[in-house]
Formats: structure tokens, C-alpha cells, sequence
């Protein structure tokens, strides 16, 4: 059977947008995963899509200028759909540095397995992989395919309309996760906050006792304690959070495709 030229077109650029969903997104974004998987995973999805593609009625041109612009445009929405995603992991990231660096642990650092380029401390390493446990048990993963198969029935491929929306509500995305951060690492940053008025006291009351040499494992110690105790607390958040990241996308690309 003879397939027409424009639905390899078509598949191509499903393939693209899928492709920057997948290079963004978190865990799959790691480095971790060889980039051949990547491509077939990309390729699969992009397959698996593609008849919903079609019913959407997308606008694929013939020549060769065109449709280099149409394929920029779906690469961008791949990117601002991962990217949306990334920011609420980054905000979880972020409550593990500031927790990390109070606790006194910048002084030993881990390499990250994530992105392979940078120290991070080993709270934030921890935060990293429990927010990744967390979305995986509460099927994320499955909800963010559902909501990559139904962008190409909000945004058909070939239709695209970035404007001062999409801008408005990626800070709305970036000011939630730094909230939610907060939100997030304020029980072990309060408990943090407290040992250090009392070893503050302490040092006053008795000025011939090295408190930092003294304090130091023991304020590591206090900050895991409360950590662990918090940390039903902090699944429920994050849980909630992830549960509220599928509107948040599909709310990103309604504006897209406006």
C-alpha cells in the first residue's frame, strides 16, 4: 500500500514534538538513559499518536521552507510542555538545596546522576529521587502520555499561537513551584532554624565551648530526624502537587493553541 508523502510529514513532526517532550521531562530527561532509547521511545509514542494526529485535521505544507517552520513550532511545543514539568521538579530541587546547605552539607557534595554536571548536596539528591518515586507511584507517568496524545488535539500540528499568555502562565508555573517548595522543606527549615537559636544560646551562655565543632553532627543529626518525620507529610504534598500538574499542562496548551 502506497502511503502519501504528507503522512511521513505528519509523522515527522510528531515525532518532533514527542521527541522534545521526551529530552525535556523529568526522569526521562536523565542521562542516565541511553539516547538511543530515548529515540525509540520517541519514535513509539509518535506511532502510537499519530492517527489522533490526523483526525486533528493538522496543517502540514508541501515545501521545504514552510515546513522547516512547521517543525520549529512543534519542537517548541514539545519543549514548553516538558519544561512545565521541569519547573515543578525544580522546585522541589530547590527546597532540597536550601535544606542541604542550612543542614551544613555543601561541604560534602554528590555527583548528580540527573544531569551529570553539576555538585548538589545530598538532600537535594534525595528530594530529586523521592519526587520521582512519588510521581511513578501515582502514575504520572501515564496521565502525562494522556495529556502529550491530547495536545495534538488542542494544538493540531501546524498551529501554533505563542503569545503574552503562555509567558503569564509560565511564571504562574514558576511562582507555584517556589511556593510549593516552600511549602514543602518549611518543617525541617523551622526545626533547622530553631537548633540554631539554640546553639546560639548556648555559645552565649558558655563562650569556652566550640559550638560549631560541637553542633555541626548534631544539627545533621536533628535535620534527618525531622526529615523523616516529615516525610508523610511531604509525599502528601507532592502527591498533590503532581495530581495538579496534569491541569496545569493541559491549561498551558489550550493557551498555545489559542
Amino acid at each position: 500500500m502506497d502511503i502519501p508523502v504528507t503522512s511521513f510529514q505528519a509523522f515527522f513532526l510528531v515525532f518532533t514534538r514527542v521527541g522534545g517532550v521526551v529530552v525535556t521531562l523529568p526522569i526521562l530527561s536523565s542521562r542516565n538513559i541511553p539516547a538511543p532509547a530515548k529515540i525509540g521511545l520517541a519514535a513509539l509514542l509518535a506511532f502510537t499518536m499519530m492517527p489522533g494526529a490526523i483526525d486533528a485535521q493538522p496543517v502540514v505544507p508541501n515545501a521545504f521552507l514552510p515546513f522547516l517552520l512547521v517543525v520549529a513550532q512543534e519542537l517548541l511545543v514539545g519543549l514548553a510542555f516538558g519544561f512545565a514539568a521541569q519547573v515543578v521538579f525544580s522546585g522541589l530541587q530547590t527546597a532540597g538545596q536550601l535544606i542541604g546547605t542550612q543542614m551544613g552539607l555543601t561541604i560534602a557534595s554528590a555527583f548528580d546522576p540527573v544531569s551529570q554536571s553539576q555538585q548538589v548536596n545530598y538532600i537535594d539528591q534525595l528530594y530529586t529521587l523521592l519526587a520521582g518515586l512519588v510521581f511513578l507511584t501515582i502514575n504520572g507517568h501515564h496521565w502525562t502520555i494522556l495529556a502529550l496524545q491530547q495536545s495534538f488535539e488542542i494544538v493540531p500540528l501546524g498551529r501554533l499561537a505563542l503569545g503574552e499568555a503562555v509567558a503569564n502562565d509560565f511564571v504562574r508555573l514558576t511562582a507555584e513551584a517556589l511556593v510549593m517548595s516552600v511549602r514543602i522543606g518549611l518543617p525541617v527549615a523551622a526545626t533547622l532554624i530553631v537548633t540554631d537559636v539554640a546553639f546560639l544560646l548556648i555559645g552565649r551562655s558558655a563562650p569556652q565551648m566550640n559550638v560549631f565543632f560541637v553542633g555541626q553532627p548534631l544539627k545533621i543529626g536533628i535535620g534527618l530526624v525531622a526529615f523523616f518525620v516529615a516525610l508523610p507529610v511531604m509525599v502528601g504534598l507532592m502527591g498533590t502537587v503532581f495530581k495538579t500538574l496534569s491541569d496545569d499542562l493541559m491549561r498551558l496548551l489550550q493557551l498555545i493553541g489559542a
